[in-house]
């Protein structure tokens, strides 16, 4: 398995999706890579603090000004490309 794998299938197991053999060869991989074996303990402590963290609401208008402003910017990008 090569690094690429196993970055997927350390979102598999971060996400709960993962099977038992892929489970296995992850962890196989894990025991002779350290450079994933750290990008895994990354990936973990991130979800734990993301989960950990608390929503705040959006201001009130906010999703319909960002649109706008998106729709904008594409259609200013279109413009300047000749699309």
């Amino acid at each position: 398995m090569n690094c690429e794998n196993a970055i997927e299938l350390m979102n598999a197991a971060i996400d709960g999706t993962i099977n038992a053999n892929e489970q296995a060869k992850l962890e196989r991989h894990l025991e002779t890579c350290e450079s994933c074996t750290i990008e895994f303990e990354d990936l973990k402590y991130l979800v734990q603090v993301m989960g950990d963290t608390d929503l705040k609401a959006l201001p009130l208008g906010f999703e319909e000004e960002l649109h706008e402003k998106l729709v904008t910017a594409a259609s200013e990008i279109q413009q300047e490309t000749g699309g």
